[in-house]
């Protein structure tokens, strides 16, 4: 072998065994950065972060590294490469559909337009969900189970001045709700705790109502927070008496997905309301000058999506 050549190999040799450990280390996050751009809109960044290191993947990674070269050629308009990304895809993952709710409308079409080149066999949608990585779908009927801690500040006119009183305790929370959208759901709420004042016998309170949240993120994320405002109605109650009112509440919180079908969640909330009647057994009256609330809930439990 001429000198010159056995120089060019050692060269070549030195610069691709220095690449290769680096290439390795890049890839091992080069998923999860991707997918972070083109959620952050930089299709541009996810395409570079992915389609070097695709080849490198798992087979199960190599799905979803592809699925998002596919979304970001189409982000940028690029129709024919999108194709071919959703050809490998297939390839490595046959049984996959897109999934209207949450797919763009492009990306679905040019899935459907490959498998029916392909003649893929279709799937039922609880197996694409799972393998188009759809860790926090939140579409669809819920429940939360949760405790935690409560405290109402009650605030009466005693006549020459405002009197305050603050009142904490443990308690339990039960949420059922709907998910309309992957971003908007409505839930009936229920709250009980139990509460000791500064003197006398603890008593119950309690809050029915209905609300609305909003999460932020994407599917594919396994955090999900979100912000709720509900109505309520509430209720003190001891053994003799019975206190209500309404209240407004307003707050947030964010789900932790262990699986598409469990997550665990933590929520804060505040309350601004009054109690405006008191009765007794079968006797109640109005209260001409209601007594004000203020409330703080911190609440910690599971979230479950029993019909996955």
């Amino acid at each position: 072998m001429p000198r010159t050549s056995r120089l060019l190999c050692l060269i070549l040799l030195l610069a691709f065994g220095a690449a290769l450990p680096a290439m390795a280390q890049t890839c091992d996050t080069a998923l999860t950065d991707g997918a972070t751009a083109y959620d952050d809109a930089r299709a541009e960044d996810a395409l570079r972060l992915l389609e070097p290191c695709v080849t490198r993947f798992s087979t199960a990674n190599q799905s979803v590294a592809y699925r998002l070269i596919a979304l970001s050629h189409l982000a940028l308009g690029n129709e024919a490469a999108a194709r071919m990304a959703v050809r490998n895809m297939l390839r490595v993952n046959p049984t996959y559909i897109a999934n209207p709710d949450f797919d763009p409308p492009a990306f679905v079409t040019v899935v459907e337009a490959e498998r029916v080149a392909a003649q893929t066999p279709v799937t039922p949608p609880m197996q694409t969900v799972r393998s188009s990585n759809m860790m926090s779908n939140t579409k669809g009927f819920f429940g939360q189970l949760g405790v935690g801690y409560t405290s109402i500040a009650t605030t009466v006119d005693v006549g020459d001045g405002d009197e305050s009183e603050t009142e904490s305790g443990g308690g339990a929370h039960l949420l059922i709700g709907y998910g309309i959208t992957p971003s908007l759901s409505l839930f009936a709420l229920f709250d009980a705790a139990s509460l000791k004042p500064e003197e006398g016998d603890s008593y119950t309170h309690s809050e029915v109502g209905l609300g609305l949240r909003y999460y932020f993120g994407r599917a594919t994320a396994q955090l999900r927070p979100y912000v709720q405002v509900a109505a309520a109605q509430q209720t003190a109650s001891d053994d003799n008496i019975d206190v209500t009112g309404f209240v407004g509440r307003f707050g947030g919180g964010v789900l932790y997905f262990f699986s598409p079908t469990l997550a665990l969640h933590g929520e804060l909330n505040a309350s601004v309301g009054q109690y405006t009647e008191v009765s007794s057994g079968d006797e109640s009256v109005e209260l001409d000058d209601p007594f004000s609330t203020a409330g703080g809930y911190l609440t910690v439990g599971v979230t479950f999506y029993p019909f996955r």
